[in-house]
């Protein structure tokens, strides 16, 4: 939660734009991001051209992230 907060203030996105779940599953390590997607898909968040910001942080400090278009 901390660093998705952090995230969204640093890339100024408006909250009401980001997606959440880690109250519903909690922190499911690597499996994170495509159990959101899926939910996110499952809860209509996504939809044809829209972008995603896909970012995740791990255990000793590593991290990644990708900009992606859905189709």
């Amino acid at each position: 939660k901390m660093v998705l907060d952090l995230l969204t203030r640093m890339l100024k996105i408006e909250p009401a734009k980001v997606f959440r779940n880690i109250d519903r599953v909690a922190n499911t390590v690597s499996a994170s991001l495509p159990i959101s997607i899926k939910m996110a898909q499952q809860e209509h968040w996504l939809r044809p051209g829209k972008k995603m910001i896909l970012s995740g942080f791990g255990v000793g400090l590593s991290w990644g992230s990708a900009l992606v278009e859905e189709i």
